[in-house]
């Protein structure tokens, strides 16, 4: 290999070194914590405020990147092509194999460039994101500055060109997989928590959930006359704990508005709650919605409507529900408890031998979760539904109910509504683990700890 040679396979491996550099960089501006930025910056650390400042450019430093790896890879190209292949073709009686051996050595030089100048030194930067965004934020905005006049053009040429094909600028697509394999990612390295986790993955799918998965059901409706007195209506807001209540005329699948209780206070400092006045007086109109509305639809229409409350109506029109925004944003960020609530936990009970005293309103994907079993019931979204499914008629205290990992036996019904369920594994779970199991020869009048009656 004569000295030319040997100079153009060192600007190969040079051109290869700053591509690795350059994506190592980019990689670690792109994952890099704002967070513990800003509190370096707030601490004094003048690197960090400079990554702030320069991360604020971010679509900058991609068309930076995007311009000197396009450059790095034609030079690369340019030099392998002279190297190992335009020797061959300037022969006048070339080597046998020689211009196959000269391709077969381009492609090498392609998967090496790909691997050490993109693949690893990607890996590497997002992994120590941090430090390396710190110590090269000076090159960066050095590059930045000097290559502006051609991001810049190249910028505005490509939202003209977006601009011809319908968009006014350019948009990454990303899925909603994607985002939720890098929010797992984030959450098995430590980056984000099991809460933000949890958090967004509900986030996305609220477009999945309608609204008769997070309404209060017909049946636990507390809703008031229109012929009510205004001082009966008054203790009914008392004794609920409720600021809304539903106002129906001759029965429930006919509301006809909404009562606030603020309404009730403002009439109530003044004296005006006995003289005769009804809850007709002060009824405010009602949103109604369809089972089928997606929760992340109403949300928004509540929030547009300047509303908290929505009667969800059935198919036939009939009151099958209501749902509040607190009932949507649970959704999101988990149950919100205030004093008039029954405490999560409350949902069940465990006593000592392993049986479960279970509320039958249970959600039942959440049954499913708490046992790590998997009961379906698609008309449904309870476990009292479940049972309703299964057996067909309205139930007696005591009917039981065998699946292939549990028995449900129902000890509490309220008329014609089942309240509470005593569930046992018939396998234990400890048993499972250490292949031994135990027969459970416990009652259910002796073991069951069912929570307090259910006003």
């Amino acid at each position: 290999m004569d000295d030319s040679q040997s100079g153009q396979l060192i600007a190969i491996l040079m051109s290869i070194l700053l591509y690795a550099l350059l994506t190592m960089g980019y990689a670690a501006l792109s994952n890099v914590r704002q967070s513990s930025l800003t509190d370096q910056a707030d601490e004094g650390n003048k690197r960090a405020s400079n990554t702030l400042y320069l991360l604020k450019k971010f679509s900058q430093i991609g068309a930076t990147y995007s311009v000197l790896a396009v450059a790095l890879t034609f030079v690369i190209a340019v030099f392998a092509a002279n190297l190992f292949l335009q020797p061959q073709l300037a022969a006048e009686t070339p080597a046998q194999g020689g211009i196959l051996i000269g391709i077969l050595a381009i492609v090498g030089i392609g998967a090496l460039t790909i691997i050490l100048g993109r693949s690893v030194p990607e890996g590497v930067g997002s992994a120590y994101a941090e430090p390396i965004a710190l110590m090269v934020t000076p090159l960066v905005s050095a590059m930045v500055l000097i290559l502006s006049p051609v991001t810049s053009l190249l910028m505005i040429i490509s939202r003209l060109v977006a601009g011809i094909f319908g968009g006014s600028q350019l948009v990454n697509t990303v899925t909603e997989e994607e985002i939720l394999s890098l929010v797992t990612e984030g959450n098995t390295d430590g980056t984000i928590e099991d809460n933000e986790r949890q958090m967004i993955f509900s986030v996305l799918q609220l477009d999945q959930t309608n609204v008769r998965e997070v309404m209060t059901p017909r049946i636990d409706i507390i809703a008031v006359d229109v012929q009510m007195p205004l001082a009966e209506a008054m203790n009914e807001f008392i004794e609920s704990g409720f600021s809304r209540l539903p106002v129906f005329e001759e029965n429930i699948d006919n509301i006809v508005g909404l009562l606030y209780a603020k309404d009730l206070l403002n009439l109530w400092r003044v004296g005006g709650l006995e003289n005769g006045r009804t809850v007709r007086d002060l009824v405010r109109p009602a949103h109604f919605v369809p089972e089928t509305k997606l929760a992340s639809e109403l949300l928004r229409e509540l929030q547009n409507r300047k509303v908290h409350m929505a009667i969800v109506v059935d198919e036939y029109g009939g009151t099958s529900g209501l749902v509040t925004i607190e009932n949507l944003i649970e959704e999101i960020v988990g149950d919100i408890q205030d004093e008039y609530d029954v405490n999560e936990e409350d949902e069940y009970t465990i006593d000592p031998n392993g049986l479960y005293t279970v509320d039958a309103s249970i959600d039942l994907d959440d049954f499913n979760e708490l046992l790590d079993v998997d009961l379906e019931a698609p008309e449904t979204d309870t476990l009292g539904g479940y049972i309703y499914m299964r057996l067909g008629h309205v139930p007696d205290e005591g009917e039981v109910i065998d699946t292939d990992e549990l028995t449900l036996t129902v000890i509490s019904i309220d008329g014609r509504r089942i309240r509470k369920v005593l569930v046992e594994r018939k396998v234990p779970v400890d048993a499972e683990a250490e292949e031994n199991s135990v027969p459970d020869d416990s009652s259910g009048d002796d073991s069951s700890t069912p929570l307090a009656d259910a006003s």
